[in-house]
This record gives structure tokens, C-alpha cells and sequence, in this order.
């Protein structure tokens, strides 16, 4: 059985639709909204879930997991940031932001 982390919009088409292009079919169990709500719920399950890479290679430290490549190449999917304009300008916010696409670049992520 599989649990699944419901993205929003077209995520959620784009992943359902590599799968189908493979000829697979996932049988849901259960979805969440969360990534990190995954890994104690299959931990303690017999589910299985596809999660991004970076997630993956954290939970491969967890004995209780097993992190194995997924079926089919299901390519990047967006991450955005998003704040209120009165932090525009806010050093601190600027900052954290800048640390943020640092750390994304340093990952081979696009920023």
C-alpha cells in the first residue's frame, strides 16, 4: 500500500502522469500534506512512499527505512519562497534568504 504526499496543482498531475506513461499504478492508502508527516507513518506500516531525493538520503540513516530509487525518473519539482513586503529589505530576512538559495545551489538545485 502506498501513502502519498498530496502537492498541490500540477504537481500532483505531473507525478501521477510519469507513473502512468511507465504503465504503473499506485493503490493510495493514504495521503498527507506534509512531507516530513512520511517517514514515522511508514516506519511503523508496511507503506511504502516516493519522496524527494534530499529527504531520502536523511531517512536512510533511520534502520527502520529502506530508501530505494523510484520506479521511474520523476524529474524536479518547484520550491518557492514567499514573505510579506514589509521584509523586503530587512537584513536578517535577506540574510536567511540568500543562506537559503545558497544552500539550494550547493545541492545542484535551481534557485
Amino acid at each position: 500500500m502506498i501513502l502519498i504526499v498530496l502537492p498541490p496543482g500540477r504537481m500532483r498531475v505531473g507525478l501521477f502522469q510519469a507513473l502512468q506513461q511507465k504503465g504503473l499504478k499506485r493503490d493510495v492508502a493514504v495521503s498527507v500534506t506534509h512531507f516530513l508527516a512520511v517517514p514515522e507513518m511508514v516506519a511503523v506500516s508496511d507503506y511504502c512512499a516516493t519522496l524527494p531525493r534530499l529527504i531520502c538520503q536523511r531517512l536512510a540513516r533511520d534502520e527502520r527505512l529502506k530508501v530505494l530509487p523510484a520506479p521511474v525518473d520523476l524529474g524536479m519539482f518547484p520550491v518557492h519562497l514567499a514573505w510579506h513586503v514589509r521584509y523586503r529589505s530587512d537584513p536578517a530576512h535577506r540574510w536567511l534568504r540568500s543562506l537559503i538559495g545558497d544552500v539550494a545551489e550547493e545541492h545542484g538545485l535551481p534557485s
